[in-house]
């Protein structure tokens, strides 16, 4: 099995390290990188075995198939993603706090 994160959601990550720790989410930068890395960890060793749904078609954008994941009972992560010949294809990420949600079941 193999996971290719998109530039974009790379990207993502790296900001939301900043986000989380500017808008007083975490006291302390480092909390901040490690609740981050917690989240890459769970994708990374998880995504093969959480149930995958198919994307609804206003999202298909992001991906064919998407999972949440839960890191702490506040926010649940949602990734998108294409899966070919063994590899996981992660293009978007988002949550339940995102516009996008409400098209998601159990999101909200």
């Amino acid at each position: 099995m193999t996971i290719v994160f998109s530039k974009e959601v790379e990207n993502y990550l790296f900001n939301l390290m900043e986000v989380l720790y500017n808008k007083e989410y975490f006291s302390y930068y480092e909390t901040s990188n490690k609740y981050v890395s917690k989240l890459i960890k769970e994708i990374k060793t998880t995504i093969h075995l959480k149930q995958k749904h198919n994307t609804p078609f206003n999202l298909k954008k992001h991906g064919l198939y998407y999972k949440k994941f839960s890191i702490n009972k506040g926010t649940s992560w949602v990734v998108f993603y294409n899966y070919s010949k063994g590899t996981y294809y992660i293009n978007y990420i988002s949550n339940n706090h995102a516009p996008d949600a409400e098209f998601l079941e159990g999101s909200k």
